[in-house]
């Protein structure tokens, strides 16, 4: 883990759930550095920009899913 946390994305339309999950990470003890992403573009420019160790997704987004980014991040179709 790097000097200033481990980067955590985050793919989530909304913004307070997103903020609870980096609130819970928190609360255990997990030093972070977060980005939401909450589209299929923002998460594929978060890949590339952002390079997170971690991806919390959710899993019913407006046109996009957590199965599509799971596919993405790991180099399918």
């Amino acid at each position: 883990m790097e000097l200033h946390g481990l980067r955590v994305l985050i793919v989530e339309d909304i913004s307070v759930d997103a903020e609870l999950a980096i609130h819970q990470l928190a609360r255990g003890g997990i030093r972070c550095i977060h980005y939401r992403a909450d589209s299929e573009s923002s998460f594929r420019a978060a890949l590339t920009r952002f390079k997170p160790h971690l991806i919390l997704s959710d899993f019913s987004l407006p046109g996009f899913d957590g199965l599509a980014a799971q596919d993405r991040n790991s180099g399918g179709a």
